[in-house]
């Protein structure tokens, strides 16, 4: 046999269990996958949720009452809409969410607060934490600050 029909076959089979192999790796034949729970899971009833932020010390900030579409009255009226920002105590998960408080130092209408998504950052030095959080306003957008104590 001539060394060059040799040469063809033995390329043609490292080819084919190339091909095989990388086959056999993208179908995850040699992946692990471990079972883990994270628990029992139960159904929170929120209005509307659009973002949830978790922080570090395991509470979870959930905005809440997000239309985005802005339903009118017969009358042509823009409904009052109920936004708010709660609470979830990961810590302690058989919880309920808890309403916060919002005050703010700025010129807020809080029967116009339309909470979309929310970000916060916590100063390192003294651990307080503020809160960003996007409001859909009838006649624009605007970023609300508050501070999470």
């Amino acid at each position: 046999m001539k060394w060059w029909l040799i040469f063809v076959i033995g390329l043609g089979v490292a080819y084919t269990a190339n091909f095989a192999l990388w086959t056999l790796v993208k179908m995850g034949v040699f992946k692990t996958i471990y079972n883990q729970s994270p628990g029992p899971c139960r159904i929170i009833q929120v209005n509307g949720s659009e973002d949830i932020i978790l922080l570090a010390n395991g509470q979870a900030l959930v905005s809440s009452g997000f239309r985005n579409a802005k339903p009118k009255d017969v009358v042509g009226n823009v409904p009052p809409r109920d936004g708010n920002i709660f609470l979830f105590d990961f810590n302690n998960p058989d919880s309920d969410l808890k309403k916060l408080s919002l005050l703010a130092s700025h010129d807020f209408n809080r029967s116009a607060f339309n909470p979309h998504g929310i970000s916060s950052w916590q100063d390192p030095d003294n651990n307080h934490t503020l809160l960003y959080v996007v409001n859909h306003l009838s006649d624009g957008d605007a970023i609300e600050v508050f501070e999470y104590l």
